[in-house]
């Protein structure tokens, strides 16, 4: 809401005193664009009455400037005041300021009191304010635009000058829309919108205008109906101005014409006068402060026969529905929906009808239906001018009604009936269903069918049927085609109760046992309604479901049992206690179940059962108590029993037993032997492990991979194992022995216990041995002839067949520098060479290479000849294994000199030298070759 205060204000002239503005049938009221007011009779007379004359206003801090952009006459319901818009624009924003006409000064003055610049903003820059009407309830000035989809409304105070934001509806209207509005006696509101090609009719009841007046925050979102929408672009186009009659008539101008139009139908009915604009200066509004006749239909319910029923009520004339509406809700009275208010003509005929709406459960033709038509005469009184019965009436508005509000009221009330519905406790078979029927005189005149299997009241009813005060009729049921269950197998009653629609209050009228009975309806049954319902139960057949427990896996295990009915759906459930065995005292006890269906019934483990289901064997067994007949028997946790037809009123009892499964035991072994996987058999030889087994009668032997047969879910198994390393495998030490497998969590070290399950079971023991392989290289120098030769002055090697190479400075002792680890079982090539450095005298020659193999740990073992072995080529060292392996080198002694003639000394040695250096290149040639060394 915006409030401006003006501080200069620049008056009109006064003028003599004249009378206030007509408003009888055949005046409006023109405004054109420079604020001159003219009257315009039915006949196209023009008289002009007021122009704004020196009114003036400022713009800026110096301009002034007069009216050119007046717009938006309203006119009060007495004819004293007239109101009217200037408007300007600032930039985007559009601004307007009311002037009022005084009829008795016959002189326009600015409302708001001043003529300084300002005036209300409507913060609108998609749109002009066409439209003004003074309201006819509250004396408020209400202006609005067309902007976008919208029409929003405004209004000003002429007793504060204040301006106020109301509020905007939705049109459905787009483009370039010009219009006008208009109230009616009452204060509701019509809002013309017209385009080049249609021109539309919005209403506004006076409840939402005074509830948008009265809101303090403004700005509501209003609803508005849309009667109807004519095109009258054949007559007159631009359509800027609208006014009502008191005829009913609608009058629509533009900037210089103004044609009659029948506000239901858009017929023409002439056009006025063509000569609205004068000196170039065009009409831009119309108003008059005549209220055209209204009809509205409205809807009172004394009672709704269904809670669904609604009521649509349409206002007609000739092939034209101009308006309709739709009940909601359950109250009963009159409705708060209601078809209109809406402008009607002098002359023209209006019917008015209701039907059912879509979605009600009742016929029209179960409700009573009467209707009146009133009309508020000129002194407030409300006059009667029409009745009738039915659903529909006519009315024709006569000249007497103009300008006057005429209701026409719809009064309905159900017709009394008779309704025979189904209760159906249990079914004895789902697939039976009952067939209900009332009749007079033994004629049918309802029936019905029940469909599905669902208990309780059942959807399906006969009726309701109308019926008639003080007569008799039959209700009746019996068992429908195809049932399985003849009606004798159920017990049945029936009751039938009256319901006071208005109230919903319920009286008992009548009620027995068996399948039929008969119903005297009252002779002041007057609206109320006859419900009467069978009820029906089986005859009672009971079920059993017994636990008998041979032995629990584990002590915590106990058993849920659970009985379902033919459609699925739980109808019994026990769980055992205790560790007890046989039969359980928790059961599934004597439930009620239909002879020829089919019941289902399982078990399954309870919540903290130690084992699964599947450690158990099932069976079951259902039998006949009184006879002991076997009527279903099978093996698992779950079966089926079909209760015998015969069968009515036995006791049919099911016993689930349950004992614990079979299962055996495979244990495996593998080998992990220096990072290597062996599965067993296949390990190193010397390396052996021998299964036990203890299975609560002591260990015994069992083969790796064999199964262990005779076991039951729930027994305890000891797994042990004895493990031996040959003593050739001295390096080899057992490290880690561990099973995984089923029943154990993650691994368990050897020996452990498992807990034995159904089936199956497997576990594999894994042992991981860590072998050590080492080669100790001697060197044995022998040296008859006295030479000098130390073992250190030869290096050994052994080369591995992945090229690795060990050397090691000779020595003849056992030592730390001379012993190293090597790869198991690789072979190694051996050789010796001449240390670095030579110190010693005499020839020498390999003469052997010897394995050792007595124990080094013997005293003297070493210095026997006879625990060394020659070798020829590679030396493999087996897992775990220490191999010692020597060089034997003997010298070679010289030949003795001659000791007459013939060659000297000097040639021996010459030639001794030259085998010497032969047998050195021999053997550095043989070393190189990574074979047995020759001579040295």
């Amino acid at each position: 809401m915006l409030l401006l205060t003006f501080l200069v204000a620049v008056p009109t002239a006064p003028a003599a005193a004249a009378a206030n503005l007509v408003c009888t049938a055949g005046t409006s009221y023109s405004l054109r664009q420079d604020g001159s007011l003219q009257s315009v009779t039915s006949t196209g007379a023009i008289a002009q009455i007021a122009t704004p004359g020196s009114l003036t206003w400022t713009v800026g801090a110096s301009t002034s400037r007069g009216v050119d952009e007046a717009n938006g006459l309203g006119i009060t319901a007495d004819g004293s005041r007239a109101y009217a818009l200037e408007r300007w624009t600032v930039g985007t924003n559009h601004y307007v300021r009311v002037m009022v006409y005084t009829a008795s000064t016959n002189t326009w003055a600015w409302a708001d009191g001043t003529g300084a610049q300002g005036g209300f903003d409507t913060r609108e820059t998609g749109g002009f304010v066409v439209a003004g009407a003074v309201d006819t309830r509250t004396g408020l000035y209400l202006f609005g635009l067309f902007s976008g989809s919208r029409f929003r409304l405004y209004s000003f105070d002429p007793a504060t000058a204040q301006y106020r934001s109301l509020g905007s509806f939705a049109t459905g209207m787009s483009g370039s829309i010009n219009g006008d509005m208009a109230f009616d006696a009452q204060g509701n509101l019509y809002v013309v919108g017209s385009t080049s090609t249609a021109t539309t009719i919005f209403s506004v009841s006076a409840e939402q205008i005074g509830a948008a007046i009265a809101s303090p925050a403004g700005d509501q979102q209003i609803t508005a109906a849309r009667p109807n929408s004519g095109n009258v672009s054949s007559y007159v186009t631009s359509v800027n101005g609208i006014a009502f009659d008191q005829d009913g008539s609608i009058l629509l101008a533009n900037g210089s014409r103004m044609d009659r139009f029948n506000p239901s139908t858009w017929a023409w009915g002439g056009t006025v006068t063509t000569e609205l604009a004068r000196n170039n200066v065009t009409s831009t509004d119309l108003s008059s402060c005549a209220t055209p006749p209204t009809l509205t239909v409205e809807k009172e319910i004394l009672a709704r026969a269904d809670g669904s029923d609604q009521f649509v009520l349409s206002i007609a004339t000739g092939s034209t529905t101009v308006t309709s509406a739709t009940t909601t809700g359950s109250a009963t009275g009159i409705q708060d929906v209601a078809a209109g208010p809406v402008p009607v003509s002098v002359g023209t005929t209006y019917r008015f009808t209701e039907v059912m709406a879509a979605g009600s459960a009742t016929e029209l033709g179960r409700y009573t239906s009467s209707w009146a038509c009133t009309v508020v005469t000129a002194a407030g009184a409300t006059e009667t001018v029409a009745t009738g019965t039915g659903t529909s009436g006519s009315l024709t508005v006569t000249t007497a009604q103009a300008g006057r509000p005429i209701t026409c009221l719809f009064t309905n009330a159900p017709k009394p009936t008779l309704t025979v519905h189904k209760h159906v406790t249990e079914r004895a078979a789902a697939a039976d269903q009952f067939t209900l029927t009332a009749e007079r005189d033994g004629q049918t005149v309802a029936s019905a069918t029940t469909t599905g299997s669902a208990v309780g009241l059942q959807t399906r009813a006969a009726g309701p049927v109308v019926v008639e005060p003080g007569a008799s009729y039959t209700v009746r049921e019996a068992m429908a085609p195809g049932s399985p269950t003849a009606i004798d197998g159920y017990d049945s009653s029936w009751t039938c109760l009256v319901t006071d629609r208005a109230t919903g209050a319920q009286a008992p009228l009548v009620s027995g046992d068996g399948t039929d009975g008969r119903v005297d309806v009252p002779s002041d049954i007057g609206a109320s309604a006859i419900d009467c319902t069978f009820t029906n139960a089986p005859r009672p057949t009971q079920l059993t479901v017994v636990k008998d427990v041979v032995a629990r896996v584990d002590d915590t295990d106990q058993f849920a049992l659970s009985l379902l009915d033919p459609a699925g759906a739980s109808i019994g459930e026990a769980v055992t206690q205790g560790q007890d065995t046989g039969e359980q005292a928790q059961r599934i006890d004597a439930v009620t179940v239909v002879p020829g269906q089919t019941y289902a019934f399982a078990e399954s483990m309870a919540s903290g059962s130690a084992s699964a289901l599947d450690q158990y064997e099932s069976s079951y067994r259902c039998t006949i108590a009184a006879t002991g007949a076997v009527i279903s028997e099978g093996d698992g946790a779950r079966g089926t029993v079909s209760i015998p037809t015969d069968a009515i009123g036995e006791s049919v009892t099911c016993v689930i037993v349950n004992a614990p499964a079979e299962a055996s035991l495979v244990v495996t072994k593998t080998w992990e032997v220096n990072g290597e996987t062996y599965p067993d058999g296949e390990q190193p030889e010397g390396i052996e492990a021998a299964l036990l087994l203890d299975l609560g009668e002591g260990a015994t032997q069992a083969p790796w991979g064999g199964e262990s047969t005779g076991l039951t879910a729930g027994d305890v198994v000891r797994i042990d194992e004895r493990t031996t390393i040959s003593s050739s495998m001295s390096g080899c030490t057992l490290t880690r022995a561990v099973a995984t497998g089923d029943g154990i969590d993650g691994e368990s070290p050897v020996p452990l216990t498992v807990d034995i399950v159904a089936g199956r079971q497997t576990v594999a023991i894994t042992n991981t041995v860590e072998c050590v392989s080492t080669l100790s290289l001697l060197k044995v120098v022998e040296s008859p002839s006295g030479g000098t030769a130390e073992p250190a002055d030869w290096v050994l090697t052994a080369e591995s067949d992945d090229g690795t190479l060990i050397e090691v400075d000779g020595d003849d002792e056992l030592t730390e520098a001379n012993t190293i680890s090597v790869t198991p079982e690789a072979d190694h090539l051996l050789g010796e060479r001449d240390a670095a450095v030579r110190s010693y005298t005499g020839t020498y020659v390999q003469v052997a290479v010897e394995r050792f193999t007595a124990d080094p740990d013997e005293p003297g073992a070493l210095a026997d000849p006879a625990n060394w072995t020659a070798i020829d080529g590679p030396v493999a060292v087996g897992f775990g294994e220490h191999t010692i392996v020597r060089f034997v080198n003997r010298e070679v002694p010289l030949p003795a000199l001659p000791l007459t003639g013939g060659a000297g000394p000097v040639w021996y040695l010459a030639i001794g030298g030259a085998l010497i250096a032969l047998a050195l290149v021999l053997g550095l040639v043989l070393s190189r070759r990574r074979r047995a060394p020759g001579e040295d």
